[in-house]
């Protein structure tokens, strides 16, 4: 058997071994926004325009606060109670619909609605670090997750809806149930609360990897063709 011969063996059962080693399990992160999905799955097509969102809910009654200071000033989300968020059609001046996530507004008709914040809550098991993006009308003034205020967090502003704001969430994620709320400021005409506008929220969510699987295959593999040079000298 020659050199190449033999580390191709060699390669081909180091990959089986790995491959069936690793981790089979989808990674637990949010689903999201505007998707058809069951309690097991986030779904990968669009909700019809008035479709409840399985995943995702609204702080109700709402606006649930002012739309000056974030749920006044607090870095500990109050207690709230929630009601279903539905899929709807893209205002003028968002992005479009589609094709990984949808908008959510508050109502299953879809109209203006008055200044104040929103709360869109999702939740999801898993201490998984994962990235993402969203856009909200009018802007975001904060994120919580497990209840708690994330530092740091990238807001967007009044005139970003169209666009979209990137982030990570490496760390205070629990290995069981997690929440991750995103509290929304929709500013009534003119910056009134008792006046109303179009309001919404979108977001997509993605894994990060780990670096520890990446090592493992990376040290491996190295350590293979360093045996397999010395059966062949």
């Amino acid at each position: 058997m020659n050199a190449s011969h033999l580390l191709r063996v060699n390669l081909k059962r180091y990959f089986v071994v790995t491959v069936l080693l690793l981790p089979t399990a989808a990674v637990a992160i949010p689903c999201n926004t505007g998707l058809i999905g069951t309690a097991s799955t986030c779904g990968i097509s669009l909700l019809s325009a008035g479709s409840s969102d399985f995943h995702w809910q609204l702080a109700n009654p709402y606006p649930t606060a002012p739309s000056g200071a974030l749920i006044n000033g607090s870095v500990v989300l109050p207690t709230l109670s929630f009601s279903p968020v539905f899929a709807n059609v893209n205002a003028g001046s968002w992005m479009l619909n589609g094709p990984d996530s949808g908008w959510v507004v508050p109502s299953a008709s879809f109209h203006t609605e008055f200044g104040g914040q929103y709360v869109y809550q999702t939740t999801f098991t898993g201490a998984n670090p994962f990235g993402g993006r969203y856009s909200s009308d009018n802007e975001l003034l904060g994120v919580f997750l497990n209840n708690t205020l994330l530092p740091g967090f990238p807001l967007n502003g009044p005139a970003d809806s169209g666009n979209w704001t990137s982030f990570i969430i490496g760390s205070g994620l629990n290995t069981g149930s997690n929440t991750l709320d995103f509290v929304v400021r929709n500013r009534g005409v003119g910056g009134i609360d008792s006046n109303s506008t179009v309001t919404g929220f979108r977001a997509e969510f993605a894994a990060v990897p780990v670096p520890a699987a990446v090592w493992l295959l990376a040290s491996g593999l190295l350590g293979l063709i360093g045996v397999t040079r010395c059966k062949i000298t």
